[in-house]
């Protein structure tokens, strides 16, 4: 799995920004195409993933700690577009979680300030 794959290369602690396709984004794919699986699509002869907050955890669930999550509107493109923004730390404990983020909101302040600076303006 590729979310494996990325914390096989980074070093202990090291941070992963992302952004994920929200299962919102009805302008970019999310409804009115042919459906491949749960929330994954053929959009223009692509397929497409989109994730709801409970995948976003599942996916991360194992050998990360949340610093952020937050799902928002970006205006990057012609129309808007939904997405999950996520900051994580690869953990060295393989029991971290998304829940554990409303835990660590003092520490989560500061990942979120770097968080907007990152995925400012789209």
């Amino acid at each position: 799995m590729l979310v494996e794959r990325i914390a096989g290369v980074l070093r202990p602690h090291g941070l992963l920004l992302c952004r994920l396709n929200s299962t919102n984004d009805h302008n970019f794919g999310a409804s009115d195409h042919p459906r491949i699986d749960d929330n994954y699509y053929l959009v223009d002869g692509a397929p497409k993933r989109f994730f709801d907050r409970a995948v976003v955890a599942r996916l991360f669930a194992s050998g990360w700690r949340a610093l952020g999550e937050e799902e928002r509107v970006i205006d990057r493109y012609d129309l808007p577009k939904a997405v999950w923004e996520v900051v994580l730390e690869k953990s060295l404990s393989s029991s971290s979680s998304m829940s554990g983020c409303r835990q660590r909101r003092s520490g989560a302040r500061a990942i979120a300030k770097l968080q907007r600076s990152w995925f400012r303006n789209g």
